[in-house]
């Protein structure tokens, strides 16, 4: 981020967090918004609530960065 600031002083940056991998509610045979034929299964209240906390986690730190970094 400093880079761009000091190579681009009047550019506007957007920084955009990790997108959505799993969303609520999951249903009984797959979750909404994909198919995970190819993954294997996801366990309700168990991978999913693991996948969705390393999602959070990793927004966070984004957003963290983000403001520290700004000008």
């Amino acid at each position: 981020m400093a880079q761009i600031h000091q190579r681009a002083p009047h550019a506007k940056v957007f920084v955009l967090g990790c997108p959505t991998v799993l969303s609520r509610p999951f249903n009984q045979l797959n979750c909404y918004g994909g198919n995970f034929k190819r993954m294997g299964t996801i366990r309700l209240g168990v991978d999913g609530d693991f996948v969705m906390g390393l999602e959070q986690r990793l927004n966070d730190v984004i957003e963290e960065q983000a403001q520290d970094n700004s000008p």
